[in-house]
């Protein structure tokens, strides 16, 4: 997959408002994470459901995220190598508090799509997979995040042995997996995205594409093989043929 760096140059980060924005109003807003108060509602409200809060850690990326651009926080003086021009100007401190501050993330997401494109990807077919769940496994996934990465070895390990077997011999191929928590309007979907090369090499170190995979076989393969690293290995007959599970391609 090769992004055009016309539209890579196209995105810019948020421009820095910490006193305007609402993210920033509503962190100013709303009770100190310190507070004891604070402390209590969390754990009354949302413990149950959500798990423990790192409320140290919220409390720092909030301080942060509140002197994202804030020139009192600090400055940084910039200044241009040309003997003949000597163009100045002060840029205030970034928070690069991730998700949290617009202008961060947005940098970030951009850096990570420069370096994918340019370094990282080949200049061969890729392929992006999105495993989903069935609602009833859901919850496991919200107490338990080493199985995060569980289902993401099992996701490669499983694309890994169709290409194989499709190809007909032993090839090596690579991917890049992420793991997404959430999904429309911020709702808890635990998801996953996959990268994956469209074939792979084999020892001579030639490439073969292999541009087709069942998916109705890697669906019904994969739904074991997430049951099984569930705790205590309980996997509820009724997650079968359930909606919202299975395997969902995209080409590049």
């Amino acid at each position: 997959m090769l992004w055009p760096t016309r539209w890579l140059s196209s995105l810019r980060p948020h421009p820095r408002a910490p006193t305007g924005s609402g993210v920033s109003t509503r962190c100013r807003d709303c009770s100190a994470p310190t507070s004891p108060s604070f402390a209590f509602a969390t754990r009354l409200q949302f413990a149950k459901r959500l798990g423990k809060f790192r409320l140290p850690r919220i409390t720092k990326a909030v301080e942060r995220f509140l002197g994202c651009g804030d020139y009192s926080k600090g400055i940084a003086r910039i200044q241009c190598t040309n003997p003949d021009c000597r163009a100045e100007y002060f840029r205030p401190f970034s928070c690069s508090v991730f998700h949290l501050c617009p202008s961060c993330s947005q940098k970030r997401t951009l850096l990570l799509g420069e370096y994918m494109n340019e370094q990282l990807l080949l200049r061969l077919p890729h392929r992006q997979f999105v495993f989903t769940l069935p609602k009833v496994l859901r919850v496991f996934f919200r107490h338990h995040k080493r199985l995060h990465g569980e289902i993401s070895r099992i996701v490669y390990g499983l694309v890994r042995d169709f290409t194989t077997a499709a190809a007909g011999r032993g090839i090596r191929t690579a991917a890049v997996m992420v793991f997404q928590s959430s999904g429309q309007f911020a709702r808890w979907n635990p998801h996953w995205h996959g990268l994956f090369l469209e074939g792979g090499f084999d020892r001579e170190g030639r490439f073969l594409h292999v541009p087709t995979v069942d998916l109705a076989k890697m669906s019904a393969c994969f739904a074991p093989e997430s049951h099984r690293v569930l705790p205590g290995a309980q996997a509820p007959e009724r997650a079968a043929g359930q909606e919202h599970a299975g395997v969902d391609p995209q080409w590049f």
